[in-house]
């Protein structure tokens, strides 16, 4: 047979066991003393401190534990949101940068623009130059060309006039029993290009 026994707040029982059955007998017992009432309390009231420090002191611990990962957690999000505002600023910065260089492209092709039309007029202006210079270089080599044109007929003719004024002479020499006087009033007139012309009475004859 098998006993034990189990505690409770007013009366204690005795349980009796068997195999085949329990008994539980209730005996009373005498009051405890006030001593003995003092002793349960001050153990009870040791115990419920006790347990109460060791709840307390593991709900500090789980509530510094869980503190300690608030504030990692929160630094981590401080330096994700600092990284992100870093990267939101940087691309912000580039994209003011590429806007500053559309906009320096931009002014610099039209820039590109504007030059090459004055380097087309000027161009153009150059051609219409060139081609008025050469049309007054043509213009010139055919009045140089007439003008020796009609220098070499002038050659020609005073050249004939020289031949007819020597043959005149010659035969007004043979004729005149005075050359000198005879050929003083018959001297030849220079004309404007200073060739020696024979007046026209004499270049009729």
């Amino acid at each position: 047979m098998e006993q034990g026994s189990l505690p409770f707040t007013s009366n204690l029982a005795r349980v009796t066991r068997t195999r085949s059955m329990e008994t539980v007998v209730t005996v009373p017992l005498p009051p405890p003393n006030q001593a003995e009432m003092d002793e349960l309390r001050m153990q009870s009231v040791e115990r419920a401190a006790m347990t109460s420090s060791h709840f307390n002191q593991m709900t500090y611990e789980q509530l510094a534990q869980f503190h300690a990962q608030q504030e990692a957690m929160a630094k981590r999000l401080e330096d994700e949101s600092s990284r992100q505002f870093a990267m939101a600023k940087a691309m912000e910065k580039n994209c003011l940068e590429q806007e500053e260089s559309r906009a320096i492209l931009l002014r610099q092709q039209e820039e590109l623009g504007r030059q090459r039309n004055e380097l087309k007029r000027a161009m153009a202006e150059q051609a219409r130059v060139s081609d008025a210079h050469q049309e007054m270089l043509r213009q010139a080599s055919d009045a140089m060309r007439q003008q020796n044109y009609k220098v070499e007929e002038l050659n020609q003719k005073v050249r004939r006039d020289s031949q007819r004024w020597g043959l005149f002479a010659e035969a007004t020499n043979q004729r005149s029993p005075f050359p000198s006087e005879q050929a003083a009033p018959t001297s030849r007139i220079e004309n404007l290009m200073g060739v020696q012309q024979v007046p026209l009475d004499l270049c009729k004859w």
